[in-house]
């Protein structure tokens, strides 16, 4: 297959390969049909709904300006905390909310460049770069040993154990993992960032 390109960070011979590239992927690539991965704020307002608080929602009938501004300003981690806290299974909840969906465009570009060389970390739990390839690719997800891999899930993956909470997000990447970043990033001429 071509392995190349459009010139973006061309090399010295005007052309960018898979393998010069390094892209680390958010939750923003879900957006797009068919997958339409809801928004952290459209999943937190649909929780404070299901557990008859809209008063936090915008929007609501009940909706307080003070209390909106409350539940605007919780990052993800710390209303995930919050739920696990509360006794709820974050991995079956986002097993449940996330093994729904299927790949769209964007997964299948990263499941390519990942097949062709390219570097691809996601700090997404779902399954969509994986299934949206034309071939198996080879991932690594924490809690496992990080090691060269195709396509590596330093939060975790479905089916596993899951970085989601503050507590877990603000202790950062283990030494192992910062040294594997630091090996999947040497020599890449371009570092891209897609989702965020």
């Amino acid at each position: 297959t071509d392995r190349s390109l459009p010139s973006l960070a061309a090399g010295k011979d005007g052309v960018m390969r898979a393998e010069d590239l390094f892209v680390f992927v958010g939750a923003g690539a879900s957006r797009p049909a068919p997958t339409a991965l809801l928004t952290f704020n459209e999943i937190r307002d649909s929780v404070l709904r299901d557990l008859d608080l809209g008063e936090y929602v915008a929007r609501d009938p009940r909706a307080q300006p003070d209390l909106v501004r409350i539940a605007s300003a919780i990052f993800p981690e710390r209303f995930l905390l919050g739920l696990h806290e509360s006794g709820l299974d974050l991995e079956v909840w986002l097993g449940d909310a996330l093994g729904r969906v299927r790949p769209n465009a964007a997964h299948g570009v990263m499941a390519q460049l990942a097949a062709n060389g390219a570097k691809v970390w996601t700090v997404n739990y779902d399954h969509n770069i994986e299934e949206a390839g034309t071939r198996p690719l080879d991932v690594v997800a924490w809690p496992d040993e990080p090691r060269n891999a195709d396509l590596v899930k330093p939060h975790g993956t479905l089916g596993g154990q899951l970085i989601a909470t503050a507590e877990q997000v603000v202790r950062g990447l283990g030494e192992p993992w910062l040294r594997q970043l630091e090996r999947d990033l040497d020599g890449r001429a371009t570092v891209a960032f897609l989702g965020y």
